[in-house]
């Protein structure tokens, strides 16, 4: 990218005429400067990225680009890889690394951040760093990574930050110029390019405008009595004292199939219906499937095509993928469910579908509005509420727009439409719902969390005073000026390093040398790896071992029968004496789940996915995941227990270090690493 300071904002690129926002945000990057982009969803922040990965490769300078889910990383891997050409493109996600020293490095922001933490000499040839979804710096579990990536970064790296609509960017920008002394620019656009109707429906009374949705509710109670309003048979103090629809023995029955009904008969399609669980998806598109057919047997065949190319470029076979033919059928129908319990290739025959037209109503959790970017001309929500881990709430203004924004494809629609199924139910004069207006979007705020990872890698590569100036560069004390909350984290942390004989006054001990390259249960597996416990562990157990420590059980699943692995004693030993040296200073309880050991066991000694599937009831997607997770900590700890060959251990260590462990890490990656698990998109 040339460095020289242009006139005037561009007008195109690559033939495409720019708005004005893209055109500013591009003539900020020409100019080499870190440029925060807030836009809304589906406005095309995507070209600004898009310029500045072309603008890198033909000035020969490396970019990576982050994003916070594999699937989307996925998603801009295939799209750069086209655009530029596959040798040219890398992707590294943890469990999957590719062409690492390619000039366009795809990656997850937690493999930046682990990076970038570590020191990886890689990192110091890139000029520019994306980061797709910035505004996940206010998610509540992973909005650590990245701060700490943010904070981390080289003073000479640059920086693309992409995000929804927040408002507080500026503050955000503001804060990184403090982090890195470099100013940032700020692009903040907050029309559509596609406008967006919201409205509620009901099958009583067709379309509401939210501001109508209670007077609708009102007369659609009295209508059921046969009370007419208008007529005063009711006073308003009268209305007002209904509490709920049972006040009036009134059931609203309407459902999904009727809000679908209503979009078909306005020409609505394509719609994407989101649903807040994954059963609730499945249900409903197997009750559409069951009555409707939307699709020409000239689009049947296209969509039999399109199934037979995508697994032949996977190297499956139709009987590899459970209840394959329910579901390739209801595809020929022109519908579809997508969630993370599926499988990945699942997951990629039906975002191809939807990319060629082929569907025409897809049911998707929420995870579907940040994994992949394909607009539809209408989305509609089953409900407005979530369980987010704790609680049953409303969707914040945030996450609603963040899937709303889905609706409205640029260049093809005129108008998105939003349709909210108006549950009169559910609905009281007491509870009414939010009101959503993109002008009083949550402004993002720090949510910094260190990890053990993060404090022995801090203490082993740079000074107290240094570290010191680091924290008080977090987004939290920008905040929030009187904030030692971070200060406070990451003294405690250090402290419980030093108890645990990780770290001293000179630096990182052996442990402390294991510790920093594993980056989840820190302490209970550098334990093990000392007392030898992992040295004794065969190649299935290994993987079975590495899948009970990330695996992480949806809410009230069923666990498994199982018989408990040996290890899992060792590991209470080894947590009680961390526990007991710590003396009530603070208490490590990692979570394990053993019950998912017997599935990896039997998938590691060959067994094929339907047949575990038939013993074990879990989601594939989720058996999946299990094995991807289990094969980066597996890296993780090879790599672990080569930092231990390079440090001294001690006589009384020595188990800790079995020579044949490489080889057998690698076999049980092997193992885990195999057909459907393999599937690399």
């Amino acid at each position: 990218m040339k460095d020289a300071i242009l006139a005037a904002p561009p007008r195109f690129f690559k033939n495409l005429l720019l708005d004005e926002f893209q055109s500013e945000a591009i003539w900020h990057l020409q100019r080499n400067t870190s440029t925060l982009v807030s836009a809304p969803t589906g406005t095309g922040k995507t070209v600004i990225a898009d310029f500045l990965v072309d603008a890198c490769i033909k000035s020969g300078k490396r970019i990576a680009y982050t994003a916070p889910v594999k699937a989307l990383v996925n998603q801009k891997f295939r799209n750069y890889a086209q655009m530029v050409g596959r040798n040219q493109v890398g992707i590294l996600t943890g469990d999957l690394s590719e062409n690492p020293d390619a000039p366009v490095l795809l990656m997850t922001t937690e493999v930046f951040r682990n990076m970038l933490v570590s020191g990886a000499p890689t990192l110091k040839k890139i000029a520019w760093v994306v980061f797709d979804e910035i505004h996940y710096l206010d998610h509540a579990q992973r909005g650590t990574v990245w701060e700490e990536a943010i904070m981390l970064m080289p003073p000479a790296m640059k920086l693309l930050g992409l995000s929804a609509t927040v408002p507080n960017a500026s503050e955000i920008a503001d804060w990184i110029e403090s982090v890195h002394k470099a100013p940032v620019a700020v692009v903040s656009h907050t029309e559509r390019a596609v406008p967006l109707e919201h409205l509620y429906y009901n099958r009583m009374c067709g379309t509401i405008k939210p501001e109508k949705l209670m007077y609708a509710r009102t007369s659609s109670v009295l209508a059921h009595k046969g009370l007419d309003i208008k007529a005063g048979f009711l006073s308003q103090r009268d209305l007002d004292g209904l509490r709920s629809d049972r006040d009036l023995g009134f059931q609203d029955d309407s459902n999904h199939l009727d809000m679908v009904r209503y979009v078909a008969a306005n020409r609505l399609f394509p719609c994407l219906y989101f649903v807040m669980s994954r059963r609730g998806c499945e249900e409903k598109a197997h009750q559409l499937a069951a009555k409707a057919d939307y699709l020409r047997p000239r689009e049947k065949e296209a969509v039999r095509v399109a199934i037979k190319q995508e697994l032949t470029a996977m190297a499956l076979r139709p009987d590899s993928i459970p209840r394959f033919a329910q579901v390739s059928e209801m595809w020929r129908r022109g519908i579809a469910f997508h969630h993370a319990g599926m499988l990945p290739a699942t997951k990629q025959i039906v975002e191809t579908l939807l990319e060629r037209k082929l569907l025409r109503v897809l049911y998707a959790t929420e995870t579907f509005a940040v994994g992949v970017n394909m607009p539809v001309r209408t989305v509609c929500f089953d409900s407005l509420k979530k369980y987010d881990g704790r609680e049953v709430r409303y969707l914040t203004q945030g996450e609603y727009f963040q899937m709303a924004g889905r609706a409205g494809r640029r260049g093809f629609d005129r108008q998105g439409t939003v349709l909210i199924a108006a549950d009169f139910g559910a609905f009281s004069q007491q509870e009414q719902p939010p009101i959503w207006d993109e002008q009083k979007l949550e402004p993002i705020n720090s949510k910094i969390q260190l990890s053990f990872n993060f404090v022995a890698n801090l203490a082993a590569r740079w000074p107290n005073d240094r570290i010191t100036a680091l924290l008080s560069h977090s987004l939290a004390g920008f905040q929030n000026s009187e904030n030692t909350s971070v200060f406070r984290d990451f003294d405690q942390k250090r402290e419980i390093l030093r108890r645990l004989d990780y770290l001293n006054d000179d630096g990182l001990l052996p442990r402390g040398e294991v510790c920093r390259h594993l980056h989840v249960q820190e302490i209970l597996i550098t334990e093990l790896i000392f007392d030898g416990v992992l040295a004794d562990m065969d190649t299935e157990t290994l993987a079975g071992f590495a899948a009970a420590l990330v695996y992480e059980p949806r809410p009230a699943e069923t666990a498994f029968p199982f018989v408990p692995p040996r290890w899992l004693a060792a590991a209470d030993i080894a947590l009680a004496r961390v526990n007991q040296r710590l003396d009530g200073f603070a208490e490590i309880k990692p979570e394990i789940y053993p019950a998912i050991t017997p599935l990896i066991r039997a998938w590691v000694q060959g067994r094929s996915l339907n047949r575990i599937l038939r013993d074990f009831p879990m989601s594939p997607g989720d058996f999946v995941t299990a094995c991807r997770r289990a094969i980066d900590l597996l890296r993780q700890i090879s790599d672990a227990i080569q930092a231990l060959d390079r440090a001294s251990v001690p006589a009384h260590t020595e188990n800790a270090n079995d020579t044949d462990m490489p080889q057998k890490i690698k076999e049980a990656i092997t193992a885990l690493d195999r057909h459907v698990v393999s599937v690399k998109l």
